[in-house]
């Protein structure tokens, strides 16, 4: 694991400097004087998948799982959007949100003679401010490597029959998301990007209210540990692109 964090975080350093030495060279994100691309400012929708680690989750169901049928998380599928921003040819900004779609742990088992389910739902979200930098391929065509950090949430609901439910424990951590992706300009104004990364998304203490109303950490295990919702793992992003014309001056410096 910090193996990962390491290279996300070199990743990270690497595109700043990219943007630092592009900017230098070309015209900069803070002066008055406003580069003309066709593609300065724009907008993407997208659709998104990926896998979740969850290792909290999953243990804690296949500890109740006795006999019986049993499903663990694995991923999710979700959507977003992104405001863009290119203040050079070969440097672009991205603010967006990422829906990181809802999964669920499901086990059942038989005791005693009596039965017993156990139900978790997690849902996520991720707010990320990243920085690409573009390698232009050809005039409809471009590579873009990019980093930066993100805010995750996480909302989790649980549903068992021996005791220990909770509904709406939630939480949140600062991670880190990186990834390459390929723009095709479909016109001067409308192209299709698709990205493939990884994000390291460790949301390590949950809280929820009680039927007292008493704010609470949700804990497990004989030692009481903290109960995570783990996002980490790789992801898969395809969108639709909007630019708008170099007279649109909105966000303009």
């Amino acid at each position: 694991m910090r193996r990962r964090v390491g290279l996300l975080i070199g990743m990270l350093c690497g595109v700043m400097f990219l943007a630092a030495n592009a900017t230098a060279q070309k015209v900069s994100v803070f002066t008055r004087v406003s580069p003309s691309f066709a593609d300065k400012y724009g907008i993407q929708v997208l659709g998104s998948g990926g896998t979740y680690l969850m290792e909290d989750l999953n243990e804690y169901r296949a500890t109740s799982n006795h006999t019986g049928n049993s499903e663990d998380v694995q991923g999710g599928i979700g959507w977003g959007f992104s405001l863009l921003y290119r203040n050079n040819e070969h440097f672009r900004w991205s603010i967006g949100y990422s829906h990181l779609g809802q999964d669920r742990t499901q086990g059942s088992w038989t005791q005693g003679g009596s039965p017993g389910e156990i139900e978790q739902t997690v849902v996520g979200g991720e707010y990320y401010l990243m920085g690409s930098y573009l390698v232009l391929i050809g005039d409809a065509l471009s590579l873009d490597l990019g980093a930066g950090l993100a805010l995750y949430t996480a909302n989790v609901d649980r549903s068992a029959s021996a005791g220990g439910s909770f509904y709406d424990a939630h939480g949140r951590a600062v991670g880190f998301r990186a990834g390459a992706g390929l723009e095709w300009k479909l016109t001067k104004r409308y192209a299709v990007h698709v990205l493939g990364g990884f994000r390291q998304a460790k949301i390590d203490k949950l809280l929820y209210e009680d039927i007292n109303n008493t704010t609470q950490t949700v804990t497990w295990g004989a030692d009481n540990r903290r109960f995570t919702a783990d996002f980490t793992g790789v992801f898969f992003e395809a969108g639709l692109r909007l630019y708008f014309s170099p007279g649109t001056h909105w966000f303009k410096l």
